[in-house]
């Protein structure tokens, strides 16, 4: 419902008060008072507040300083600032909570257990806390790949089970004070990764099933976009025979998902002699499946959507071609067709450089 301004509220009391007007608030008195208790000075913030807002700092990890710190920088890769610099917790992942006041990120564990675990800091990177720190029978109180509920009080990650070493992976969400941890899937032969939570409650994501087979019943690659319930239920499921789609996020207005696509590319040089290699890319879609198209044309081997900017206009991309250090790049990718813009803000070969969030301002 529009907002509506407390003077309306004046002018209705008048309106009910008006011998002139009886009629009408007697064929209206419904509305009426639905406009006084539920509309005037409602001051509380419309539905999806700050979406489609102006472009604030990107963060990104580069190990520039000695070892993956933390790092901000403008969306034309200007004013670089240092966030993090503990040489003995070296940082993965990291991802701006919804209104910009902490980030959650991947750190090291205390004993040497597989995968890194979670933490929330401030968004200068003070007030470090753990966020993942119950062990169980089933894992070491580990997590990765954390994404944010809408409303900022809640976090979903993927976890690795034991026994690690068969690596199986499921998906947690629990509160942002490290409480109330609750498993989502329980999936031993499928990968799961969350790249969004949906204003609709949902988990954006995709699948990788280990048990698929071709039809000469060999193993082979499959990918499918997936949105799931905090109970596991599929909701939805999205992906073409043979192809292998993957790293699905979600647009700020909730209209499209951009996600990555593998292709296989084959060159037969004759006498039996087949070259096999990928290519992948980033494409874009309506969230119904209509309006596909693929986004990025470019010299670079890989190419990870990380984050769509805040006004739904650009993709934060993350390319490379491997191998060594200093092939990363981060691009930003407008959605009029008018090509990548190379933000990369780290100097040299030796450093590996890449974006993870992207804040509005």
């Amino acid at each position: 419902m529009p907002y509506v301004h407390c003077k309306t509220k004046e002018m209705i009391l008048d309106l009910l008060c008006s011998h002139k007007y009886a009629e009408i608030m007697k064929q209206n008195l419904f509305l009426i008072l639905f406009l006084i208790f539920f509309g005037a000075c409602d001051t509380s913030a419309p539905q999806r507040e700050g979406f489609l807002a102006e472009p604030g700092p990107i963060l990104f990890i580069s190990d520039e300083s000695g070892t993956s710190q933390l790092y901000s920088m403008q969306p034309d890769g200007s004013d670089v600032r240092l966030l993090t610099d503990d040489p003995d917790f070296p940082i993965g992942r990291a991802v701006w909570s919804p209104e910009g006041s902490k980030i959650v990120l991947e750190g090291p564990q205390e004993a040497l257990h597989y995968g890194p675990a979670l933490y929330v800091v401030n968004a200068d990177g003070t007030g470090r806390y753990r966020l993942t720190r119950t062990v169980t029978p089933e894992h070491l109180a580990n997590g990765e790949r954390p994404v944010w509920s809408p409303d900022g009080r809640r976090i979903a990650f993927r976890r690795i089970m034991i026994p690690e070493a068969l690596g199986i992976l499921d998906i947690y969400v629990v509160d942002v004070g490290g409480a109330n941890e609750q498993r989502v899937t329980n999936t031993p032969n499928i990968l799961e990764y969350i790249g969004a939570w949906t204003p609709e409650g949902y988990l954006l994501g995709d699948i990788f099933d280990y048990s698929y087979r071709d039809s000469l019943g060999r193993a082979a690659e499959n990918g499918r976009l997936v949105a799931l319930d905090l109970d596991g239920t599929y909701q939805w499921t999205w992906g073409q025979k043979g192809e292998v789609v993957k790293g699905a996020i979600l647009s700020p207005d909730g209209s499209k998902i951009a996600f990555n696509v593998r292709i296989q590319l084959e060159t037969d040089f004759g006498n039996g002699v087949v070259a096999r290699d990928v290519q992948e890319e980033v494409h874009v879609m309506d969230v119904d499946g209509a309006n596909r198209r693929q986004l990025t044309h470019s010299e670079h081997k890989y190419l990870w959507p990380v984050a769509w900017s805040p006004d739904g206009t650009s993709l934060l991309v993350q390319a490379g071609t491997p191998p060594g250090k200093g092939s990363e790049r981060i691009l930003v990718v407008p959605l009029d067709g008018s090509g990548p813009v190379d933000i990369t803000p780290c100097q040299g070969t030796f450093h590996f450089c890449y974006p993870t969030s992207w804040k509005r301002r």
